[in-house]
């Protein structure tokens, strides 16, 4: 075998060796750093828990406050609690609930579309304070839809005016 032969043969050994402890040992070494870098990184997420325990439950007991105030009970449905806003208001505002109607349902995904649509008798002044108190105040969703309707009744021979809502809501 000449010097060069020797050489080559010597620097294939070389990057055999280099490769073997490459895929045994420092491997090894690299995918325990990565292991031990994911679980500081979880133990960090796992110290936090404790104060986002206490921040999640003020939280609650603060978005408690609102629907108590909003005289909102937190047990029933949002559609007896719509009701109970709408009929609420009507008494205070010499508005009559005409109808309310069972809600629509539209399923896109995971997230649902509910539509509820009722109708009030009274003034358009009421009427639109309703659609602000319903939509601005309290946040029970979006009217998509208001119809004024002059109606006429022809026994007492008197116009009034009736209101139809379609209010949506969006729940994942």
């Amino acid at each position: 075998m000449s010097l060069k032969q020797k050489n080559i043969a010597l620097v294939i050994g070389l990057l055999i060796v280099f490769f073997i402890c490459y895929k045994i040992p420092i491997k090894q070494t690299l995918n325990a750093k990565k292991q031990y870098k994911e679980l500081k990184l979880e133990q960090q997420l796992f110290a936090n828990v404790a104060q986002q325990l206490v921040s999640l439950k003020a939280e609650q007991v603060y978005l408690d406050s609102i629907l108590t105030k909003n005289q909102f009970a937190t047990d029933k449905s949002f559609q007896s609690n719509l009701l109970y806003a709408i009929t609420a208001f009507a008494n205070k505002n010499k508005l009559t609930v005409v109808s309310f109607e069972e809600p629509h349902y539209f399923k896109k995904g995971d997230a649902t579309l509910t539509t509820f649509s009722f109708s009030v008798r009274g003034g358009f002044n009421n009427s639109l304070k309703l659609l602000h108190e319903l939509e601005q105040l309290k946040k029970l969703g979006k009217i998509q839809s208001i119809d004024f309707e002059k109606k006429k009744n022809y026994r007492t021979n008197k116009n009034y005016l009736e209101t139809s809502f379609l209010l949506q809501r969006m729940e994942n």
